[in-house]
């Protein structure tokens, strides 16, 4: 019987605060249809709930996945930098003996047919004063050697 007087009560009937609005336009006949209104808000509520936890573990999942992906690129590319640092000090390398070796056969080259060997004229190219200077570089050799052979390369 206190259920039937609350609800006769004009201010026992105003539902809580969520739905001061619709008790405000009538739209509320009863305390049981709040009920059930609110009881389905509550549902849904909850649903939206579940859904936002679950779309949160796939976003963290997703976040580490990325962040693993990330990881395995960084140590990759910087394995590939150390490869390449690596070829680069070795062709610095071969680079500085062949640089030492040209130098080497310049120093002999001078010593033998003399500084104008490799004097360099405009609009003379490398392979022509070689040439013009074959003969004579093939006699001081052979001189010393001791070689009697032709003069023809």
């Amino acid at each position: 019987m206190g259920g039937r007087s609350a609800e006769r009560h004009p201010r026992r009937r105003q539902p809580s605060r969520l739905s001061s609005r619709a008790w405000a336009d009538g739209s509320f006949a009863s305390t049981a249809d709040d009920k059930r209104g609110l009881q389905e808000r509550i549902r849904d509520l909850e649903g939206r709930v579940r859904a936002l936890a679950v779309s949160r573990r796939v976003l963290i999942t997703l976040l580490v996945s990325a962040d693993r992906k990330r990881k395995v690129e960084v140590a990759r590319l910087r394995a590939e930098v150390e490869r390449l640092r690596s070829q680069a000090r070795k062709k610095t390398r071969a680079i500085s003996a062949r640089d030492a070796v040209i130098h080497r056969l310049r120093s002999r080259m001078v010593e033998l047919v003399g500084p104008d060997a490799l004097a360099l004229d405009a609009g003379r190219s490398v392979e022509d004063k070689v040439e013009e200077q074959r003969p004579r570089f093939l006699s001081l050799v052979r001189a010393r050697t001791g070689d009697k052979g032709d003069d023809r390369p």
